[in-house]
C-alpha cells in the first residue's frame, strides 16, 4: 500500500491531470515489488548478465528513512533542497544523489510504502508536456531482503499500468546494474499509449524512470534517450 506524504511541494491538482496518479502508483509499486532476497538486483541466473559480473548491493544497513519534505534527504542527513536551473536543452534538475534534465519545471513531492515491514519513502519528480509524461523517483531500501530485484521492478510496473512488457533488457549505466523495457497496451483516456522504462541501482538505492509516450511510437523515441541518458548519480 501506497500512502501520499503530506510534505508535497507541487499542487495537488496537478497530480489528477492525465495519468498523473496512475504513472505514480506504477513507478512506486515497481519500487516496492517482490523482496530481492538477497539484495543483488540482477540475479545470477539472468540470462544477459556478464559472466562472474554478479552485482550484490552493499552489506551495512544505513539508517531507516522517514517521511520527510522534498527539501530535506530521506537518508538523515542534511542536504540542500532539490533545485532546478535552466540548462540548454531543457531544465538540469537536482535531487538527493542524482541529477537529470527535463524539459521543464517538474512537480515535486514524497510518497511511501511498505517493503515487508519496512517502510520505504519515495523522492518523485514529474514533468507533463503535451505528449509526454516524464517520472524520476528514488527509493531507499535500508534493509537486506527487501531491495527488489530490477526485473520485479518492472513486471510490476506493467501489471499495475495494465499493460505487458514487449521488450526488455539488463546492462549496465554508469557502471550500475540496470533494466529498460517497453511497456505496451496501457490505456489512457480510452486510447492506448506506450511506457518507456528504466530502472537503476545505487548502493541501496533504486531509481526509476518513466516515461509515458502519446505519441504512438514503436521504439523508445529521442526524447526519452535524452531524459535517461542525461542521468549522473553523485
Amino acid at each position: 500500500m501506497i500512502t501520499s506524504d503530506s510534505a508535497r511541494t507541487a499542487p495537488s491538482h496537478a497530480l489528477r491531470l492525465a495519468l498523473g496518479p496512475a504513472l505514480t502508483v506504477v513507478l512506486t509499486a515497481g519500487l516496492l515489488a517482490g523482496c530481492g532476497g538477497d539484495d543483488d538486483p540482477i540475479p545470477s541466473s539472468a540470462a544477459d548478465q556478464t559472466p562472474g559480473k554478479s552485482r550484490p548491493i552493499g552489506e551495512t544497513p544505513e539508517p531507516t528513512p522517514t517521511p520527510t519534505p522534498a527539501s530535506s534527504s530521506t537518508d538523515g542527513e542534511a542536504t540542500a533542497a532539490p533545485s532546478a536551473t535552466p540548462a540548454p536543452g531543457g531544465v538540469e534538475v537536482q535531487g538527493n544523489g542524482i541529477t537529470f534534465r527535463l524539459p521543464g519545471e517538474p512537480e515535486r513531492f514524497t510518497q511511501t510504502g511498505k517493503a515487508g515491514s519496512t517502510s520505504i519513502t519515495f523522492d518523485i519528480f514529474r514533468y507533463e508536456a503535451a505528449t509526454e509524461v516524464y517520472t524520476v523517483t528514488r527509493g531507499h531500501y535500508p534493509k537486506v531482503g527487501t531491495l527488489p530485484t530490477l526485473k520485479e521492478a518492472l513486471e510490476t510496473s506493467a501489471k499495475q499500468a495494465g499493460g505487458k512488457i514487449a521488450t526488455s533488457r539488463t546492462f549496465t549505466y554508469k557502471k550500475k546494474p540496470a533494466i529498460e523495457g517497453t511497456i505496451v497496451g496501457v490505456k489512457d483516456k480510452g486510447k492506448e499509449v506506450t511506457i518507456f522504462a528504466r530502472y537503476v541501482v545505487v548502493d541501496r538505492v533504486m531509481y526509476g524512470l518513466l516515461f509515458l509516450d502519446r505519441g504512438g511510437s514503436a521504439g523508445p523515441t529521442s526524447a526519452f534517450l535524452t531524459f535517461v541518458n542525461s542521468v549522473e548519480f553523485s
